[in-house]
């Protein structure tokens, strides 16, 4: 074994990639816990303890920084996505499957303030709002095969609204409640026009 690279006191190697993946990640977590208003370099610096000079070196603009900690947010929301489609493949009742998952997807007070920060930045910047309509979009897909295309957008902004009674509330709606009315949607007519996304 090379005794100069096992060396504890040998300065560690350079990773731009990851140093740049912590000021994400750390630009995410001001914006879930405190809001995008909150972010600014030196905020995300103190956060990540980093260097304010290597802060601006890997983001020189405050908007190049928050759409990107946006983007990792949206990411993880289709993390989220990944998994309910594989459990509604999966399930013999895809309502009552689906019901349970955002039921415990809202009971995540980090996951119910990531998507409102995703919300509060499409609605106020329009270069950002395909970052959160993805969820729309995929979960509307998703769901289209088995119940059909109106159905599942009921469903989907029907979802939406119990996210935001989720932030304003203690508690979210509780799963009977969830799992009964998207089963009042997933049976309602399905002729309308098809809506435009």
């Amino acid at each position: 074994m090379n005794a100069k690279a096992s060396s504890p006191t040998e300065p560690r190697r350079r990773d731009p990639e990851r140093r740049r993946r912590e000021i994400i990640e750390a630009a995410a977590q001001i914006v879930v816990e405190q809001g995008s208003a909150a972010l600014t370099h030196r905020a995300v610096g103190t956060h990540a303890g980093i260097a304010l000079g290597t802060m601006t070196r890997h983001f020189g603009s405050i908007d190049d920084l928050r759409e990107a900690a946006l983007a990792h947010l949206s990411d993880e929301t289709d993390s989220a996505l990944d998994e309910i489609e594989r459990e509604l493949a999966a399930s013999d009742d895809p309502v009552a499957r689906l019901a349970a998952l955002m039921h415990d997807y809202l009971r995540d007070p980090r996951q119910v303030a990531s998507n409102m920060a995703l919300i509060t930045a499409a609605a106020t910047d329009e270069n950002l709002r395909a970052l959160e309509l993805r969820w729309t979009h995929r979960l509307t897909d998703l769901l289209s095969a088995s119940i059909g295309r109106q159905r599942a957008l009921a469903i989907v902004v029907h979802l939406d609204g119990v996210l935001v009674h989720a932030t304003l509330h203690d508690e979210p709606l509780s799963l009977p409640v969830i799992t009964t009315t998207l089963r009042a949607i997933s049976a309602m007519p399905d002729n309308a026009p098809a809506a435009t996304r």
